[in-house]
């Protein structure tokens, strides 16, 4: 019995089933006895120990190189400061809060947070998509993923931020934060998503913060887990509105840029920071330098605890230009006074012609270049001034609109016997209803239309033609509202006009045109408006002035000149003409620029560093257009010095002969209409016989007028212009005026004249050029027809300060001139600045310390009297050294342009001799 049990008991512990359950089980028994000693018996210990190591890889930033003027004088650097860092991987009870704090003590101590969100907020309050379709785009697709949904990528910026901030995204409590406070927790709520899957790296929301900053964060720590004060190096521009155009700005890199920076290098991300225009853009490859990395062990809560692996960046290779930093801003600043020299000579009492200008136009330029803030004047209910202004404002604009509905609805009457403002205001209503497209008339109808035309006429009053607009199917019955029903005329008329009243009732453009009648008829004072440029801080404060203005013992004509001549007033604020204007200066022989002048200019340092959007907006609504680049992108017409080229074309061609002398008769009638002289058109007189040295002297353009005609007949009797058009194409062409100038910035491309050969010669016609356009042809005249490419690189060194690349004179042709020609033609400029022989500048160059060879342009293109002014030439006469160019759109006259140049030679020689002590090597030490 016994031995069979055992027998039994044998088997089953030897069953397969059995061995495997005893080992099951001894292998749990030790799992749990392991587990116990280590949670139990240890596990306070193996808890206070305890890291949990992951291996992750992070980029390592390098330093973008510098860029330098020629003598090593920094023009764009890095500069170490304090940033505002945020771990996202920290936990936090009520993110949203602690972000709006941390924004409160940033902003409370003068510093601002980055904010690359592409939403603002515009002057009523609204929420606006700050830049372009393709960026707009990009922020809905970084939101909603790629499968973005049609619904989505058509969301407005309010309905945006709305679903930013609700319960799938952000949750922003409602009604808990103003607008303002909202955009600003989102921007930074937004560049933290952005980095959602990278929660090791720290996101940058501030930068170059002050003492305050740093100590009031320090302070409340606590309040901040995941927050750190980082020193980082960011870009700065010393003195950057003088160079803006030319060195440009970086910012966060785009799609397109993406793509093509990786055709140069793989390791570009899209996080990058990268040049947007300028030398920054143009150079970015050298610039940028190699980024490191490392491979870094991280906890379970993100913190880096050790580093495995690193490669150190590599510094990006600075970049020196040609550009002398010191003429550079001297020809910035003698431009700048000599624009607010003119602007203030067209300011008087009462005008007499449509030059002149009246202090109420300067503070109504104030209005439409939005220097006045009127937002400020509606929400400034302290000032009693501010005050009184609104409150005029509001009678007014009701005034007006109830003018304008009874005109519609009651008081029909013909344009013409409205008063000179209710007319205007009507012209303003039917401007605004063609812009919004509720009125589409046809071209052909337009032609046929009598009512129409009676209209434009203002034989027949508003109503009457918005009848016969309804009528005519003119009204764009959507646009007002109305669906597919139908409608009878009157009904529809009804309609119309109560879209009318509203539509205009708050419209931005509607404010300014109130505000301007209030200040053209006096309603608001020239005082009151001084008062207001004072209180609203656009003129620094000065109480004696200000008693000055008070007590009526200073004029308001008298006030206003003042501050803009003493450029507390600059033209670039106004931006009544002449506004800008752009100076060339190169070598003659090398074909480097030295200097590259547009004016007016902008503050580079706000666009880096984070984008200040405030700013970007008003650059972008600028009326004076800051940011366009006038000295490689502002084609006019180049007037009168344009005539070297007619003589040169006329010796070579032997239309003319070097000592042969033509009779100035005033007015050239050979052609139809004729071509009148300068001195013909003012007091009718003319200079008699001129030789070609007389004709370049005088400028007379009866002179060159017959040397065109005569080459455009010297086939045959017959006048044919397109034979002058084309030797006057082929001479211009030898002066590189057929092709850009070669300079490493984008630029425009020339035009020679293509009609008109008698006003061609005249540099009229449709000749085209811009400011670097003529100083190279100028430089070729100089130097004997050498055609050098412009250049602004000089080289490119590396970290260790070996020279990467040296820039060479690039020689693009080489033009064969008669030498005898050349110089009769060199005299005939020297003449236009010195001697006795009526040359058009030689007051203004009458003891100038250097030999002056110049030409004097003016260029009609606005039937308003402001001509477009020129001033092109070199120096020294006796050995050339230097060209340049003056252009100055609408400076009225050609002496305002020679001015300029003048001073800018005067900074060039002066400064000659001291820029030896400034060297590449210098800059070493």
């Amino acid at each position: 019995m016994i031995k069979k049990a055992f027998k039994h008991i044998l088997k089953f512990f030897t069953h397969r089933l059995s061995i495997l359950t005893i080992i099951i089980i001894f292998m749990f028994s030790v799992l749990i006895n392991r587990l116990f000693t280590l949670q139990i018996i240890q596990g306070e210990e193996h808890l206070n120990s305890f890291t949990l190591r992951i291996i992750k890889e992070r980029d390592l930033g390098t330093t973008r190189g510098n860029i330098y003027d020629r003598y090593g004088r920094p023009l764009a650097v890095n500069q170490l400061a304090y940033s505002v860092i945020i771990d996202d991987s920290y936990d936090v009870d009520d993110k949203n809060e602690m972000i709006h704090e941390l924004i409160t003590i940033i902003e409370k101590n003068g510093d601002n947070i980055i904010n690359d969100l592409p939403i603002i907020i515009n002057e009523v309050g609204e929420y606006e998509f700050l830049g372009n379709n393709t960026r707009i785009t990009r922020f809905k697709r970084d939101i909603f993923g790629q499968n973005i949904k049609d619904e989505q990528l058509e969301m407005n910026a309010r309905e945006m931020l709305e679903y930013m901030g609700g319960d799938k995204f952000f949750k922003l409590a409602p009604d808990r934060y103003s607008k303002e406070e909202a955009l600003k927790i989102i921007a930074i709520r937004y560049a933290l998503y952005l980095n959602r899957y990278y929660k090791y790296r720290p996101e940058t929301i501030a930068i170059d913060i002050n003492e305050r900053t740093l100590a009031a964060i320090k302070e409340n720590s606590i309040k901040f887990p995941g927050v750190s004060i980082l020193q980082d190096p960011i870009r700065v521009y010393p003195e950057g509105e003088y160079f803006a155009h030319i060195i440009g700005y970086t910012g966060s890199i785009t799609e397109s840029q993406l793509q093509q920076l990786r055709l140069h290098d793989e390791t570009y991300d899209q996080n990058d920071i990268v040049g947007q225009i300028g030398i920054e853009s143009e150079m970015e490859v050298y610039l940028r330098g190699s980024t490191g990395a490392e491979k870094v062990f991280v906890n379970s809560l993100g913190k880096t605890i050790d580093v495995a692996e690193r490669i150190d960046p590599v510094p990006g290779k600075d970049v020196y230009l040609t550009i002398d930093k010191q003429l550079q801003v001297g020809a910035y600043n003698e431009l700048e006074k000599q624009l607010a020299t003119i602007l203030a000579r067209r300011i008087v009492n009462n005008k007499s012609s449509n030059t002149d200008l009246v202090v109420s136009d300067v503070f109504m330029a104030f209005l439409n270049n939005n220097i006045i803030s009127l937002r400020e004047i509606e929400r400034n209910v302290e000032s009693e001034l501010q005050k009184n202004i609104y409150d005029k404002y509001i009678n007014k604009k009701d005034s007006l609109l109830n003018n304008i509905e009874r005109q519609l609805k009651d008081e029909a009457r013909s344009i013409m016997l409205l008063n000179s403002e209710l007319r205007d205001f009507t012209k303003y209503v039917y401007n605004h209803l063609l812009s919004q497209q509720v009125i589409v008339i046809s071209a052909e109808n337009r032609n046929r239309d009598s009512v129409y035309r009676s209209f434009m006429n203002e034989s027949i009053s508003f109503k009457e033609f918005l009848e016969h607009a309804i009528v005519s199917n003119y009204i764009d019955l959507e646009r007002i509202g109305l669906s597919s029903n139908y409608y009878n005329n009157d009904e529809i008329y009804n309609i119309l006009v109560d879209f009318i009243i509203s539509s205009i009732r708050n419209n931005r453009e509607l404010e300014k045109k109130v505000y301007s009648y209030l200040i053209e008829s006096h309603a608001i004072s020239n005082k009151d408006m001084i008062l207001l440029i004072y209180e609203q801080g656009i003129l620094e404060y000065d109480e004696e002035m200000i008693g000055k203005v008070l007590s009526n013992s200073i004029m308001p004509i008298d006030f206003i000149k003042d501050k803009i001549l003493n450029l507390e007033i600059t033209p670039k604020q106004l931006a009544l003409e002449p506004y800008s204007g752009s100076v060339v200066v190169t070598d003659v022989h090398s074909g480097e620029v030295l200097a590259l002048v547009s004016y007016p200019s902008y503050d580079n340092n706000r666009l880096v560093n984070g984008m200040d959007n405030a700013y970007w907006v008003e650059l972008n609504t600028d009326l004076s257009t800051p940011m366009f680049h006038r000295a490689l992108q502002q084609r006019t017409a180049p007037g009168s010095t344009f005539k070297m080229i007619s003589a040169l074309a006329g010796l070579s061609e032997g239309v003319i002969r070097p000592n042969e002398t033509i009779r100035d008769e005033g007015l050239f009638t050979k052609i139809s209409p004729p071509v009148s002289t300068w001195a013909w058109g003012r007091n009718r007189t003319t200079a008699g016989h001129l030789n070609v040295i007389d004709a370049i002297a005088y400028s007379c353009n009866y002179f060159f007028s017959e040397v065109a005609f005569r080459l455009s007949t010297r086939e045959s009797r017959n006048y044919n212009s397109a034979l002058g058009i084309n030797y006057l194409g082929k001479y211009a062409t030898m002066f590189g005026l057929d092709q850009r100038t070669g300079i490493e910035l984008p630029e425009y491309s020339p035009q020679i004249s293509n009609q008109d050969a008698v006003r061609s010669s005249i540099g009229q016609g449709t000749n085209n050029f811009t400011s670097a356009h003529l100083t190279r042809y100028m430089a070729t005249l100089a130097n004997g027809g050498t055609i050098n490419q412009l250049r602004i690189i000089d080289k490119i060194v590396n970290p260790n300060k070996t020279v990467h690349e040296q820039r060479e004179t690039e020689v693009h042709g080489i033009s064969e001139f008669n030498e005898q020609h050349l110089n009769i033609i060199r005299e005939g400029m020297y003449f236009v600045t010195n001697g006795t022989r009526r040359g058009t500048a030689v007051s203004l160059f009458r003891g100038f310390p250097v030999t002056v060879a110049g030409k004097t342009g003016t260029a009609q293109e606005r039937v308003d009297g402001l001509s477009h002014a020129l001033f092109s030439g070199y120096a020294p006469y006796e050995n050339p050294e230097v060209a340049i160019t003056v252009v100055i759109p609408n400076g009225m006259s050609s002496n305002e342009a020679a001015i300029v140049a003048r001073e800018v030679l005067r900074h060039y020689f002066a400064l000659n001799n001291t820029n030896e002590k400034f060297s590449y090597e210098n800059t070493l030490r």
